[in-house]
């Protein structure tokens, strides 16, 4: 069976009943069973694990290592491999059957890479970020690195409302009128204590669905760009950001867009689009006052809705 890793059908994946678990964690929520031919696919399978090419590695991301040459892409983590053949569009995953926590985190990894590098070749940006949207509104993407905030203020956010597309991976793709979000949704990494505003230090998954139910959307024209950043001693404020910060931070984000040489050109444009055609940027400081607090962070972000 392959399933539909976005809307349109176009990015399929396929798991091998014994990778199964190795994959569980990465694998989007809600995924549909593809009835037509998907124009790149993704396997997931149980198998030796090749050795590692003795070169440094083009791209890092976790614990897997990708080597670029030409039009295909070796990755290799510690327990699983694989190949991405950009010119047919398929990637083939390896995890070697008895890999416990390391394979499970490998494949998580080359899951990340072979889907950006395979969405890139279909003109589109896989980005780690969160999506929200306001009612009557478009999607507002929250871009940065882990720890940044992202997830905590999409579900405070949704607790205002608002709905999500996803607090950990977005799609960016070109529109008729302007950039397109999608959403692969996972379950929230937030603080154990967050909806009563207090910070415990344990961060644990709570399902999407369960937490705000029918709030969940799939895609959604794109409305801006937020660069959020924790600082507890600070007021939560907003401010202008530069349409090249925030397109730094987005090809930060999406390394992998720039493995394929022949894409790369077309989702940088992309990307560039994101940042500077949408509505301005904006830098969100997020302080200690607006942590769990869902009127707090709707009136410090009321200055950039319509």
């Amino acid at each position: 069976m392959t399933l539909s890793l976005t809307a349109d059908g176009a990015l399929g994946i396929t798991v091998e009943a014994g990778a199964a678990g190795f994959a569980a964690r990465w694998l989007p929520q809600g995924l549909a069973e593809l009835t037509t031919p998907p124009r790149a696919t993704i396997a997931v399978r149980t198998g030796a694990v090749p050795e590692r090419p003795a070169t440094l590695p083009t791209l890092t991301v976790g614990p897997v290592a990708g080597w670029m040459s030409d039009r295909y892409l070796i990755l290799r983590g510690s327990a699983a491999g694989g190949d991405v053949d950009l010119t047919s569009g398929q990637a083939v995953l390896r995890v070697a059957p008895d890999a416990g926590d390391t394979g499970e985190g490998d494949v998580y990894g080359m899951l990340t890479i072979a889907a950006g590098v395979l969405l890139a070749g279909l003109g589109r940006a896989l980005i780690h970020g969160a999506a929200v949207m306001p009612p009557g509104d478009g999607a507002w993407v929250l871009i940065g690195d882990s720890g940044s905030g992202k997830s905590t203020t999409c579900a405070t956010l949704c607790r205002a409302g608002w709905s999500y597309l996803s607090d950990d991976q977005v799609i960016l793709s070109t529109a008729e009128r302007g950039v397109t979000a999608e959403g692969w949704v996972r379950p929230f990494h937030v603080d154990r204590d967050w909806e009563r505003g207090e910070r415990s230090g344990t961060r644990v998954t709570r399902d999407a669905g369960a937490l705000f139910p029918g709030q969940r959307r799939v895609t959604a024209p794109l409305a801006g760009l937020l660069l959020p950043r924790v600082a507890e001693k600070h007021s939560t404020a907003l401010a202008p950001a530069d349409p090249a910060e925030a397109l730094a931070e987005l090809i930060r984000q999406s390394p992998w867009v720039l493995l394929d040489r022949g894409a790369a050109p077309v989702v940088l444009d992309l990307l560039a689009a994101a940042a500077s055609r949408c509505r301005p940027p904006h830098r969100l400081t997020l302080g200690a006052d607006s942590y769990g607090s869902p009127e707090r962070m709707k009136r410090v972000l009321v200055s950039i809705l319509p």
